[in-house]
């Protein structure tokens, strides 16, 4: 027996079965590996029996180990897996995607809406604010209309008749009246799309 298995100071029957046990299976897992066996190692030339089928071998190619061979029988399964799997996230994603699409349609629609409520809006005001403008005396007007920022004031008076446009621009400052005829120049460019 190895000295290892029989330490004197904590030798005990039990350990001593345990290191039997241990060197008889590795007996025989070397000669399992050598394909002998212990049952048949008197007689190695007996063929299989006719129950397990040999493995066949073919002439220089070298034989599969069963790891490699269940690994070959399962990769068009697994593939297979893996394919519903991703079909599977796609489906998912293009769902995900196409609520975005109809939240955002829906934005979309409720934008417009609301963009043509403010051009109704805006219709009504400065044709009201143009008659307003329109019934007042140009110098009370043209103090008005200074107070506004340029574009409104443009607007309001591109929609005024020509005649009261002239009178209120001839009671404002010749500065503020200069730039707002600019403004009437380029509105004209921008109906007409010819610039001069």
């Amino acid at each position: 027996m190895p000295s290892w298995l029989c330490n004197s100071s904590t030798d005990t029957p039990w350990r001593r079965l345990v290191g039997f046990a241990a060197v008889a299976a590795l007996l025989a897992a070397v000669a399992l590996d050598r394909g002998t066996g212990l049952a048949n190692a008197a007689d190695a030339s007996a063929p299989p029996p006719h129950d397990v089928a040999a493995p066949k071998v073919i002439a220089g190619a070298v034989p599969e180990s069963l790891p490699a061979q269940y690994c070959a029988n399962i990769v068009d399964k697994a593939a297979d897996a893996r394919f519903a799997e991703q079909k599977s996230e796609l489906t998912k994603l293009q769902q995900a995607i196409d609520d975005r699409l109809q939240q955002l349609e829906k934005k979309r629609s409720e934008f417009e809406l609301w963009l043509k409520r403010r051009e109704d809006f805006l219709a009504k005001v400065q044709g009201n604010l143009s008659t307003v403008y329109a019934k007042m005396k140009p110098a009370a007007a043209a103090e008005e209309l200074a107070q506004l920022d340029d574009l409104t004031a443009a607007a309001i008076l591109l929609k005024l008749d020509p005649r009261a446009t002239s009178l209120i621009l001839a009671e404002m400052d010749p500065a503020k009246a200069a730039q707002l005829a600019r403004l009437f120049a380029s509105a004209g460019r921008e109906r007409t799309g010819k610039c001069t």
